[in-house]
């Protein structure tokens, strides 16, 4: 089992690069996985729908999923655990990551926000978990957990690669640690005009104000942790895509990933202009909302010409210098 970890900011790509992989035979397409025990833990007592965002892909309740009832059978089986009931008792969630805070998620401990960020810290420099003596039995557990899910994915899906779409930098350098031979990561960057644009719809259909200045802050961080990884991490597999080119591109995209972890080729590629997914015949997890929208085609949008005013211009311009 190899697995593809994709690690993007919010808005940026990262669900629709999940589905565009999942159109290969061999890609199990599965969204923001780290928020599974949290979306079995909210629908315990209540059936899920689109507008709470906690059923699968595939519009059925998580429980009634073909897919994940059995990955969560199979689990049982494997664990002795009851993950329906007690979402908690498998434990994958690191330092508490797996909670929407704007959605009655479980709240994190100072202890756990605190461990979470001197462990990103210790891996950015390419050290070792197993150096963390307190933590190391804990993280341990998580990893093992968390492959084991993947294993069994890969497993009851019959295919031999499973993309996480979590986005999430820590995580995904544990699972590097952890499996090295068999993880690879994919980073996705977006301009900052884009991602002003999008930050900027996301804003006005909440009745709030974007905040520019927070959202270049951000990408500027982001992009100099992604450097610090390939800096510093030995045996390092990345791919690096722009998202401008995955929606562009998306049958390159698919193609130079596929080719690079030598899986098979003959199957139907797409072409570029005309890329259709279609999220509900896979089973994603969490992400965007577009999961919910059925069969759609991949296309370029220049929204940004168009939401951003004269001024939003000239003030990202500043920013950029």
């Amino acid at each position: 089992m190899k697995l593809i970890y994709i690690i993007s900011m919010a808005h940026s790509g990262s669900t629709l690069a999940d589905l565009t992989l999942g159109t290969h035979p061999e890609i199990c397409s599965s969204g923001e996985l780290r928020y599974l025990n949290w979306q079995l833990h909210r629908t315990t007592n209540k059936e899920g729908n689109v507008e709470d965002g906690d059923i699968c892909s595939c519009l059925k309740d998580f429980r009634k999923c073909d897919f994940w009832s059995k990955v969560i059978t199979e689990l049982e089986k494997s664990t002795g655990l009851n993950i329906y009931k007690n979402p908690k008792s498998f434990d994958t969630a690191y330092f508490g990551e797996f909670a929407y805070k704007n959605r009655g998620g479980f709240t994190r401990s100072f202890f756990d926000k605190l461990s979470s960020y001197l462990v990103r810290l210790w891996c950015e420099k390419g050290y070792s978990y197993k150096k963390i003596p307190f933590l190391n039995k804990k993280i341990s557990t998580w990893l093992s957990n968390n492959w084991l899910l993947y294993q069994t994915m890969s497993k009851v899906s019959g295919r031999r690669v499973v993309v996480d779409s979590s986005k999430h930098l820590m995580i995904a350098l544990l699972l590097q640690q952890f499996k090295p031979k068999d993880v690879t990561l994919i980073f996705i960057h977006r301009s900052i005009k884009e991602l002003a644009a999008s930050h900027k719809k996301w804003a006005l259909k909440k009745g709030e104000k974007v905040d520019f200045i927070s959202v270049a802050k951000s990408k500027s961080t982001y992009e100099e942790r992604v450097a610090r990884y390939k800096q510093n991490i030995e045996s390092l597999k990345y791919f690096d895509i722009h998202y401008k080119d995955l929606v562009k591109y998306p049958a390159d995209f698919l193609k130079d990933v596929t080719q690079k972890l030598k899986l098979k080729q003959d199957y139907i590629l797409q072409p570029n202009e005309h890329f259709f997914i279609d999220p509900t015949s896979n089973h994603l997890v969490a992400g965007n909302p577009m999961r919910y929208k059925g069969k759609q085609q991949i296309k370029h949008d220049h929204g940004s010409k168009i939401i951003l005013s004269n001024n939003d211009m000239l003030f990202m311009k500043d920013l950029i210098k």
